[in-house]
């Protein structure tokens, strides 16, 4: 979250938005960069954490678990958020709400770009376990 933090925090500044520059002196190498690149750097960090995400949640599910049926279900509820994601993020530019679409998009993919999904699968496949036994 820190970079994206410090990422936004570079394109409000390039912007305007912002008059004190408050990116971490860690990331101070965002400021040779324009808006747009910032912009593609976002989209491109947010794909590969979902990706690094979706591989480590699928190789935890296979260790706890001995069942193919747990990492389709990680599948089908990794493709949904995506898929809500990017709804969200379209309806809302057509609504002419980019703001809110973008924030829900946001949500949406930040749970992906966490164990959140993971906390949720274990538990519920143990439950399915336990009611198959």
């Amino acid at each position: 979250e820190i970079i994206f933090v410090n990422i936004n925090e570079q394109i409000h500044f390039n912007e305007g938005r912002i008059a004190h520059y408050r990116v971490l002196e860690a990331f101070a190498f965002l400021k040779d960069y324009a808006v747009v690149e910032l912009g593609n750097l976002k989209w491109g960090l947010t794909i590969l954490f979902t990706a690094v995400y979706l591989v480590l949640s699928i190789v935890a599910l296979r260790l706890v678990f001995d069942d193919k049926d747990a990492v389709r279900w990680l599948l089908v509820v990794y493709l949904g958020a995506f898929m809500l994601a990017g709804a969200s993020y379209m309806i809302g530019n057509w609504l002419g709400e980019y703001q809110l679409g973008y924030t829900l998009s946001r949500r949406f993919m930040g749970a992906l770009q966490s164990p959140f999904i993971l906390m949720l699968m274990i538990p519920a496949r143990m439950l399915v376990h336990q009611q198959t036994r």
